[in-house]
């Protein structure tokens, strides 16, 4: 758990008037992207093909990342492809508990993220080993499609468990199945993709895990309600993403209504003063070492919403997203947690790449 430290008659609620109020207006230049790419690959190992002291499934999104970078910048396009060819080479065989060297371990989760990462490299690269990388991890987390003890409901048969261990039916693990699936039909010529990511969606809407408020609560009980949990960034984005997939595969348009639908619910709740921030944040608490990634999933995911469909209320809100971290989270080069500000060390790959990942997003709508 990291730990907030404070100086001495420093209080939590004057560190909220001064994260509230408007930050100082600084253009974000592509210069600014650039510089927290090369902070960012100060900590990465390219004989392990890893990023220092991030997490697994972390450094799966930050591959995302910066092939998002790559995207809109050609000029780091060639050091972005040494990156992921030596993640995918050397980064499986890191842990001895990986099955068969595929990117596989005990949590669908985590393989969900590497799926979205090798689709991503594979969108930037054109490389075919990242795709079939995907289809070899989604296969893997489709092996317990439709198994779980709440994969019966109103919306028809889908989901899947969290884990091996088959402990717990959440909503990440099933957003990240539908995204990869939905991402995949759009790729691959096989209708097989397709048939599941309109079937998991339909369970997933009736599952309850969307709120009355179109807010997404973290999983379900064990008799498959609606287990109330905290509402975090990462669990509205990703469904963003997939709607945005499944929309495009089935030339369907309400799947982008459903997806501006639950990014408005979660603007509303998770950045009432503009600026988005987790509930771990508030009230003079901090974030575990997993919670500091998930705004900047939410940010990326809200970024391909909006290329689907430009919204300026979208584009306004990357810019003073954007604006507020450039002023207000930075020390030395490196993002910290808190996108309101003040800056709180420590800066790390997981509080840096989710920074990165809104200022890309700004840059994108311009």
């Amino acid at each position: 758990m990291l730990a907030l430290r404070m100086s001495k008659g420093v209080t939590f609620a004057s560190l909220m008037v001064l994260a509230m109020s408007s930050p100082t207006k600084r253009a974000l230049s592509m210069s600014d992207a650039e510089g927290a790419y090369a902070q960012l690959q100060d900590w990465y190992s390219s004989s392990t093909g890893l990023w220092q002291d991030a997490g697994w499934w972390q450094c799966a999104n930050v591959l995302t990342t910066i092939s998002n970078l790559a995207m809109i910048r050609d000029q780091i396009k060639d050091d972005v492809f040494a990156v992921q060819q030596a993640t995918f080479t050397s980064a499986r065989q890191q842990d001895e508990q990986f099955i068969g060297q595929r990117f596989i371990n005990n949590y669908y989760d985590d393989e969900g993220w590497w799926a979205l990462g090798w689709i991503a490299s594979y969108d930037i690269s054109g490389n075919p080993q990242y795709l079939a990388m995907a289809e070899s991890i989604f296969a893997d987390m489709r092996t317990t499609f439709g198994k779980t003890n709440c994969s019966s409901n109103r919306g028809g048969t889908g989901g899947i468990f969290w884990n091996r261990d088959q402990t717990y039916v959440n909503a990440i693990a099933n957003e990240l199945f539908f995204s990869v699936a939905a991402a995949l039909a759009n790729r691959v010529s096989s209708k097989d993709y397709l048939n599941i990511a309109q079937q998991q969606w339909k369970w997933f809407q009736g599952s309850g895990m969307i709120n009355s408020d179109g807010n997404i609560n973290d999983g379900l009980t064990g008799d498959c309600r609606n287990n109330g949990d905290t509402v975090w960034s990462y669990n509205q984005g990703v469904i963003l993403g997939g709607l945005v997939e499944l929309s495009k595969a089935t030339r369907d348009g309400s799947h982008i209504s459903s997806a501006q639908h639950i990014a408005d619910a979660a603007i509303g709740l998770l950045a009432p003063f503009g600026v988005l921030q987790d509930q771990c944040e508030q009230n003079g608490r901090t974030c575990d070492s997993d919670q500091t990634q998930f705004k900047g999933i939410f940010a990326r995911n809200l970024m391909y919403l909006h290329r689907a469909a430009p919204s300026s209320k979208y584009a306004s809100f990357f810019s003073e997203n954007a604006n507020s971290i450039l002023t207000r989270n930075t020390n030395d080069g490196k993002f910290g947690l808190r996108w309101t500000g003040p800056f709180v060390a420590p800066a790390n790959v997981s509080t840096h790449s989710s920074s990165m990942d809104c200022l890309i997003a700004s840059l994108s709508t311009r």
